[in-house]
């Protein structure tokens, strides 16, 4: 499992982690549309990766599930603050071990 989703259409890690971040980080209402409306794009644009199959020619769809998972993990690292964003990596293994 990646670190946005899996085969089984559960939360992804990320995710989960940033679900579990949210009240120390406390997040203003724009930060959490915007957050909300990156996990959503990221879902739609997983889901036509694996309508449109393997783009890249490799004959596997690692490689663009890997680019999408990336583009939306920075997206949502840009729309932190600097004190967020360290609040989110001092305490991610923390989280991790949380939720398995």
């Amino acid at each position: 499992m990646g670190l946005f989703g899996n085969k089984n259409g559960q939360r992804s890690k990320f995710r989960q982690i940033f679900e579990l971040a949210k009240p120390a980080l406390t997040l203003s209402a724009e930060q959490e549309k915007q957050a909300r409306d990156i996990f959503m794009e990221f879902k739609q644009e997983r889901q036509d990766l694996k309508k449109e199959g393997d783009t890249n020619g490799d004959g596997d769809l690692k490689d663009e599930m890997q680019e999408a998972r990336q583009d939306a993990k920075h997206k949502i690292m840009a729309l932190l603050t600097v004190e967020q964003k360290k609040i989110f990596e001092d305490n991610i293994q923390k989280w991790r071990s949380e939720i398995g």
